[in-house]
């Protein structure tokens, strides 16, 4: 269900900003949601998400057991899950962890 996460470094560091931003702030065991450009920290049961999407996404949280950020983007229509090692992403923003902590 889940595929490496592939993008643009502009993007990739905007989706990992907003996640670290939405788990200091909300708690662990969310989700980022990018919908139109526009991404929103939300936990894997948020209502809008079909009930279908939202079992096989538990699942699949529940076997990677918190090593992982999940990212799920709809894009026409159509959801995709992403994930990003949590340590890979830790090294990846290492330089930028007062960029993160200024903008809170």
């Amino acid at each position: 269900m889940t595929m490496a996460l592939v993008l643009a470094e502009e993007d990739r560091e905007k989706w990992m900003h907003a996640y670290l931003r939405g788990e200091m702030e909300s708690g662990t065991g969310g989700i980022l949601l990018v919908r139109n450009g526009e991404c929103a920290y939300i936990m894997p049961d948020h209502p809008s998400l079909p009930e279908p999407f939202r079992e096989q996404l538990a699942v699949a949280m529940d076997q990677d057991d918190g090593k992982s950020m999940f990212f799920v983007e709809e894009k026409n229509r159509t959801l995709k899950v992403h994930s990003l090692n949590k340590l890979i992403a830790a090294a990846s923003m290492a330089g930028k962890v007062d960029e993160l902590i200024t903008d809170s």
